[in-house]
């Protein structure tokens, strides 16, 4: 039966203690990034929702000035809003510093969420509020 020197069973475990170590550490690089994304996805949700909700009572002037509002209470920031008559699409992206990951590649340290609300008026055929006549010509 031959034996192992001493010195190759430290070396072994040194290198399998620091491959858990950036195991470990990577896990929670990547639960920042799932939680992140759940706020992202929770501002997008509700920046998008306001604005469709003043598109309704034709409120466009405050759009943005609303916009970030619900954005300050998230802390993320706008990408991008764009808006049309009966839909309203927001990308929201919010920073985040990573322990392990943002060491080999910096595109890990941004989270971006994309929603979109769309807009239903209320002489909207789907309520039939308001008669539809069709012209024969």
């Amino acid at each position: 039966m031959k034996y192992l020197p001493k010195g190759n069973i430290t070396i072994i475990t040194l290198i399998i203690t620091i491959t858990i170590l950036i195991i470990f550490i990577s896990f929670f690089d990547l639960c920042r990034i799932f939680i992140a994304r759940e706020e992202t996805k929770n501002a997008a949700d509700a920046v998008s929702l306001a604005i469709s909700q003043n598109l309704i009572f034709f409120e466009k002037k405050e759009i943005k000035e609303i916009a970030y509002k619900v954005l300050s209470k998230y802390d993320c920031e706008l990408i991008d809003c764009q808006i049309a008559y009966d839909e309203v699409v927001v990308i929201v992206g919010k920073k985040i510093n990573l322990i392990i990951l943002d060491k080999f590649n910096q595109k890990y340290s941004v989270v971006n969420s994309i929603s979109r609300a769309k807009v239903i008026y209320p002489w909207d055929k789907s309520f039939n509020y308001c008669k539809y006549y069709k012209y024969n010509h």
